[in-house]
């Protein structure tokens, strides 16, 4: 798909320079071939049904501009700017709405179930497994730093990194073509 669509945007590429003039249909065709093959594709082969709905709801919204766009294409450069931008606009409301359709509710991803065991220990300062916030607060409460007790914090890579770095540093060397301040 992604080769698919490279090779018809060279040619809405192409057309750039002559939509106002009398190449108007050489970018509204690639662009709506674009835009409509990838959600047709889309809705045939993604995984989830959230996603296939979203994709059948933007190509509504596709279709729906579709004929601003051919419109554009068919009027005279002068008035071709206004219908091109109407669609666009219309686009980009569509995109920041997530493409609502009447009599089609809109459902958000299922949210994460955190039992209320996690939602304690995160707020209880003296836990072992207290992150964020709360780690943070009580340090500053108590004036010191106490080590977590929890067996995951003793390894850390970030002190690997770095003396893994700090091995293979290389000293500057200024090369042949660097000139110093004095060459100026």
């Amino acid at each position: 798909m992604l080769l698919a669509v490279m090779l018809v945007g060279l040619f809405m590429n192409a057309a750039i320079a002559h939509a106002f003039d009398s190449g108007g249909w050489a970018f509204v065709v690639p662009l709506l071939v674009i835009q409509g093959g990838r959600s047709i594709l889309k809705i045939v082969t993604a995984p989830t049904r959230m996603l296939r709905e979203h994709y059948a709801r933007l190509l509504c919204w596709i279709l729906a501009t579709a004929p601003l766009w051919i419109t554009g294409a068919i009027l005279q450069a002068e008035s071709r700017l206004l219908w091109w931008a109407g669609a666009a606009v219309i686009d980009l409301i569509g995109t920041w709405l997530a493409h609502p359709l009447p009599g089609r509710k809109l459902r958000a991803a299922s949210p994460r179930r955190v039992p209320a065991t996690t939602h304690k220990q995160r707020a209880d300062p003296t836990s072992p497994t207290t992150t964020g916030l709360a780690s943070s607060v009580a340090d500053g409460m108590t004036g010191r730093h106490e080590p977590a007790r929890h067996p995951r914090t003793r390894y850390r890579p970030h002190r690997r990194l770095a003396r893994g770095l700090a091995r293979h540093r290389q000293p500057y060397r200024p090369g042949p073509w660097t000139r110093s301040m004095s060459d100026c």
